[in-house]
């Protein structure tokens, strides 16, 4: 209708609008008959879409307020009253009185300016692309539909079914169990509460409700260990200094661009434990078990400490330092194991610093077995926060403090278990439709007071984590995709990329980040950033290293393909270069570690694309850099990663190097004297011809080359070796017959 009213005339407007008025009437008069149904209204819809009269799917977020970017939430703020069933016929659908009708201009009401901007609400609510009458037919239809079933629907049930018999208060119901409480017995509990509470007008109502409820705010107390378990485990807490000079090993080392602990929580409940004969019991089995992985962790980086100028003394320095090198595995492997005792009770209590334990347990084992009991202990950590509903936006009733605390620990949960099931092929505990939680912010009274805030560096590790994972999720899809969707998934895995690399650029240079000047507060932590940004781009690249791809194809997409293609390699790379050579700098500063996985996963992720890249094109230009990531590696298997998987799959890496490296070796050995007898051959016959007034002779014989070469027929003009007119030795036949392309000269002879 459009495209013809931009032709027509305005004078005919007047016309146009008899014969359209005409055609409305008639359509609303007479309503079509069923034409096609679309998906079913879920049983319950969202705010959004029952603000706005939108049909929901009832997933979190929905199509609709996913399309549109807005928030998705469930609750009654939109609940909508309706009259009497009889009264619903003669009323529109939103409960309001039929407004009088007004005289419409005609001029203004087929304008076009006002028509395109009807069918473009149209196009928004509907999802119809094209605005035909065949469309529009359809929509009128299923909404007549709609209101039949709603009209004969009982009255509490017309809103949609979102009701679920609940008041508009969130008291019974918190809005972090909404989402998947559906087919829960604690939610039909509640629910049936609820329909007993409207139906029961007395006092003892309550009194009934609260009996009927079902808690699940604390574990059973017949769970819990005696309090002699946790004596046992304090009993193995290290003096007061030694205790304070770990912790401080931790938080510098240890830490990095996490939030593993709250700092001043921690060294408030050891004073008070030091400095207080308060007894503690199987209540402090959290805290407990959290102090002792601090300890331990403490212990394997404690080979890093040096002694600074802001040390209170000399002989505080001195003290510390040797604390500091007396530490030894044993001594962590004993804190680790009087820890993994207190696992039952911190599991039952399912607290902040329950989380906080599990994650430390992971953190511990992490160089071990990553991809096994590592894993699992952040799996365990995942779900004992969603247990909390940490994954939720957090209530209104919690402090800022902590409510601040819980979203740091839940997202470094997520950021440790997302990173690890990635590296090593394992599916995650929790999708990221399913988690609601706001980021941390950088809330002044969780900053730290005797070190430099690494709060923006906590934020860029979070960051780089979600973009692995997308990285992954493009990789997965290019893999699985048809030649039909190829091409796409190969630019979405490349718009990752570029992405990746622009959000790199925006982090600061100064301090933070991408400051990598040694000496500098943050120097390690921002080397250990770096690494992870190029763990990403060799993520992305290995995938496509032994990929074999044809270079024959002249279609200009598969061009562009294969040249997408080796820049993601380049990148990938680069990358490995650049991460062995963050290595070296952490080496040549005395901070490279025998106990960080990031340093060690990152060196071996490093070496295997360049081993690869050297197999791949059969070259020897990334040996050396190979040989120096080696060399590296062994370095840092002298802790921890001596027993580890990744410190055995080097191993064979090595081995396998130095086979390869010997192999191309002896190719390139064989290789010399042919091409050494190729140029003695053509000086030869240079010589021959450059002598004035003679010519080169040859021998008239049944094989002519034989005899002249070999030397050992009768009547040849030589004997013994074959020499110039120098007197230089010429190369035997079985050498230069096994160079390239001279079979056929030896054959057939010289003309």
């Amino acid at each position: 209708m459009m495209q013809v009213l931009e032709l027509v005339d305005p004078a005919r407007i007047n016309s146009i609008h008899d014969r359209q008025s005409s055609a409305c009437q008639r359509m609303i008069q007479t309503q079509p008959v069923k034409t096609g149904r679309g998906p079913r209204r879920a049983t319950r819809a969202c705010d959004g879409c029952r603000r706005l009269k939108e049909r929901c799917i009832g997933t979190v977020p929905c199509d609709r307020c996913k399309k549109s970017g807005r928030s998705c939430q469930f609750s009654n703020r939109f609940k909508r009253t309706r009259g009497p069933v009889a009264d619903a016929r003669n009323k529109p659908r939103g409960g309001r009185e039929p407004c009088a009708a007004t005289p419409v201009d005609p001029s203004t009401f087929f304008e076009v300016k006002r028509i395109q901007a009807l069918e473009h609400v149209v196009r928004h609510f509907t999802g119809l692309e094209q605005c035909t009458t065949e469309n529009l037919d359809t929509v009128i239809a299923e909404l007549a539909q709609e209101e039949e079933v709603l009209q004969g629907m009982p009255e509490d049930e017309q809103d949609d079914g979102s009701s679920d018999g609940k008041d508009d208060d969130d008291t019974m119901s918190p809005p972090s169990c909404v989402v998947h409480a559906e087919f829960s017995h604690l939610e039909f509990s509640r629910r049936v509460q609820q329909r007993v509470k409207d139906q029961l007008a007395d006092t003892n109502c309550d009194d009934l409700s609260s009996e009927t409820t079902i808690d699940e705010s604390s574990p059973s107390t017949q769970l819990l260990s005696r309090d002699a378990v946790v004596l046992g485990a304090v009993s193995l807490f290290p003096p007061a200094h030694a205790a304070r000079i770990l912790i401080n090993v931790f938080f510098e080392f240890a830490q990095t661009n996490y939030f593993y602990v709250d700092e001043e929580t921690l060294r408030q409940r050891l004073d008070q434990f030091f400095c207080s004969s308060t007894r503690v019991g199987i209540k402090d089995a959290p805290w407990v078990c959290t102090a002792l992985m601090v300890f331990a962790l403490g212990t394997q980086f404690a080979h890093l400490y040096q002694p600074s100028s802001r040390s209170a003394s000399r002989g505080l320095m001195r003290e510390a330092y040797n604390v500091c090198q007396s530490m030894d595995d044993t001594l962590a492997l004993t804190f680790y194991r009087k820890a993994c005792n207190l696992i039952p009770d911190i599991l039952a209590m399912a607290s902040l610093e329950s989380i906080q334990a599990f994650v430390l347990l992971g953190i511990y084992v992490l160089p071990i077995d990553p991809a096994g009991l590592s894993c699992t202990y952040f799996g365990i950590a995942i779900k004992v926060a969603t247990q909390s509903n940490m994954h939720q936006k957090s209530s209104s009733t919690l402090s800022l403090r902590e409510a601040e605390l819980r979203k740091r620990v839940w997202w470094t949960a997520y950021i440790l278990e997302r990173r690890i099931c990635i590296l090593h092929g394992r599916p995650v505990s929790i999708s990221r439709l399913d988690i609601d939680a706001n980021l941390p912010t950088d809330l002044v009274q969780l900053q730290p007071q005797e070190r430099i805030n690494p709060f923006q560096n906590n934020m860029a590790m979070l960051k780089l984590t979600i973009f692995m994972e997308d990285a992954r999720d493009a990789i997965l899809a290019l893999k699985n995709s048809d030649k039909s969707q190829r091409a796409r998934n190969f630019q979405n895995l490349g718009k990752v990329k570029q992405e990746l690399q622009s959000y790199w650029q925006t982090l600061p240079l100064e301090t933070f980040c991408r400051d990598l000047t040694p000496g500098k507060p943050l120097f390690r932590s921002n080397i250990h950033l770096a690494l992870i940004y190029h763990l990403v781009h060799i993520s992305i690249g290995r995938s496509f290293i032994f990929d074999e791809s044809s270079t024959n194809n002249k279609d200009s997409s598969a061009t562009e393909l294969l040249q997408l293609r080796k820049e993601l390699v380049d990148d990938c790379v680069n990358s490995a270069v650049a991460t062995i050579d963050l290595c070296q700098v952490l080496q040549d500063e005395g901070g490279l570690s025998k106990s960080s996985y990031t340093e060690f996963s990152s060196c071996c992720a490093a070496v295997l694309a360049l081993v690869a890249k050297c197999i791949s094109d059969r070259s020897s230009q990334l040996k050396d850099v190979s040989k120096r990531g080696m060399e590296l590696l062994k370095n840092m298997s002298i802790g921890v990663f001596s027993t580890s998987c990744e410190k055995r799959t080097v191993e064979g890496l090595e081995v396998a190097f130095d086979r390869l490296s010997q192999h191309t070796s002896r190719e390139d050995e064989n290789m010399k004297p042919n091409e050494d007898g190729y140029l003695q051959f053509r000086n030869w016959v240079v010589m021959q011809q450059i002598v004035p007034g003679e010519t080169l002779q040859l021998p008239r014989q049944d094989n002519p080359m034989l005899n002249l070469f070999s030397g050992s027929s009768a009547g040849s003009q030589h004997s013994g070796a074959v020499v110039n007119k120098n007197g230089h030795p010429l190369p035997g036949y079985a050498e230069l017959s096994s160079l390239p392309d001279l079979g056929e000269w030896f054959d057939h002879g010289f003309e």
